[in-house]
């Protein structure tokens, strides 16, 4: 499979067991990010997102990228977007690659379109909830009375 892979790390332990894990070839398909990124810019640039159920999950499936919750401890909002097949959960390694497979030949197979299809019904989505900032004003307001 003709990809790069980018994995950001959380913790400094996690990047170096990553390095000693793939070998010196595989790295130039592997990068590991342990700095500062422009998130938005980086989930944009993906093919798809393998996350953990936080916030990055959900900013990457909103946003319109096929989007994976690996082995997540489920949220509220994860469980939401997972049930409006938003995001799928894997709870495997094996279901992760196999999701990965499926999101690559549903775009090469098809020439994108489904994937158009796709990021158009999420954008719908997207559109039709609710702006919470006018809820939030006046629950502001109201405690600060």
């Amino acid at each position: 499979m003709g990809c790069h892979i980018t994995v950001l790390t959380r913790y400094k332990k996690q990047a170096d067991l990553l390095k000693k894990k793939f070998s010196k070839s595989a790295q130039s398909k592997f990068q590991i990010v342990s700095k500062v990124v422009d998130g938005k810019k980086l989930l944009l640039d993906s093919d798809v997102f393998v996350g953990s159920g936080g916030t990055m999950t959900a900013e990457s499936a909103l946003l319109g990228v096929p989007t994976i919750s690996y082995n997540a401890i489920p949220n509220r909002i994860e469980d939401y977007l997972v049930s409006k097949k938003i995001v799928t959960r894997c709870m495997t390694p094996n279901k992760v690659a196999e999701r990965i497979t499926h999101v690559f030949q549903l775009t090469s197979y098809r020439g994108g379109g489904s994937e158009r299809t796709r990021r158009m019904q999420i954008k719908k989505f997207v559109n039709s909830l609710e702006d919470p900032y006018p809820i939030l004003l006046k629950t502001i307001k109201s405690i600060l009375k």
